[in-house]
């Protein structure tokens, strides 16, 4: 995998996020928030991955970058400890930052296009994805009002309980969808299966030194081209049961 973009300086801790992700500029002189060692071999697949479905489905996906992050960025660093913890020398995710961002409150929530909110929820069940909730959105404001959808390294989801998605998902009460129309669910499922048809050109995007360990073994049996692919073309098929008028409420 080639690099797509270098990083240039690391300037400090995102004020949120549970993988420790760093604010950098990159030689395109545009801002990133970057991802690493906090968000593990497996998170930066996941991110990069759901990142690229996402965008094919129809969410608005923040710019997205496979950014390379040398030691001597690192090495000359004031916090070098901390940042040679948290991003670590080479090959990072890097999302390109939201200009003035807010964090969607769970009461904006109607203020964001039904259509828009159905095609979220959607999404996270078919890429079992329990990160969005009423206390973390995952969503940022833009100025001109609309929305972005970030954060995915929790996505492919082992525990992933259908009931729990149901209770605690942001947009839980779209579930039925009477305001897009009877046949959105079959649209998107026909999305998801065409987006499925270049899921191998998404898949080959993903660093090796993503998918072994530090002793060159797999990193995650799990996570690997075979056992993603099937798993989400099996759950498209099942979004017209799921979604729509036609789930058992």
């Amino acid at each position: 995998m080639a690099i797509e973009i270098n990083v240039r300086e690391i300037h400090g801790k995102a004020k949120s996020g549970m993988t420790d992700p760093y604010i950098c500029t990159c030689e395109d002189n545009a801002q990133y928030v970057v991802k690493g060692n906090g968000a593990g071999r497996d998170g930066r697949i996941k991110e990069l991955v759901c990142a690229a479905l996402g965008k094919q489905f129809g969410l608005a996906i923040p710019l997205f970058r496979i950014a390379y992050v040398d030691s001597q960025l690192l090495k000359f660093n004031e916090k070098r400890t901390e940042v040679t913890s948290c991003i670590g020398e080479g090959l990072c995710f890097a999302s390109r930052m939201v200009k003035h961002p807010s964090i969607v409150r769970k009461e904006e929530i109607e203020n964001i296009n039904i259509e828009t909110r159905c095609r979220i929820l959607l999404f996270d069940w078919w890429i079992k994805n329990m990160d969005r909730s009423d206390t973390n959105t995952n969503l940022l404001w833009t100025t001109d009002g609309s929305i972005k959808v970030i954060d995915h390294n929790l996505a492919f989801d082992k525990d992933f309980e259908e009931e729990e998605f149901f209770t605690r998902h942001l947009f839980r009460k779209d579930r039925a969808m009477p305001e897009v129309g009877l046949n959105f669910p079959q649209k998107m499922s026909e999305l998801a299966e065409n987006v499925l048809s270049q899921f191998e050109a998404v898949w080959d995007q993903i660093p090796e030194e993503w998918q072994v360990n530090e002793y060159g073994d797999v990193a995650d049996e799990s996570l690997n081209y075979v056992s993603v692919h099937e798993a989400l073309l099996g759950r498209a098929s099942l979004m017209p049961e799921v979604f729509g008028e036609s789930y058992d409420n």
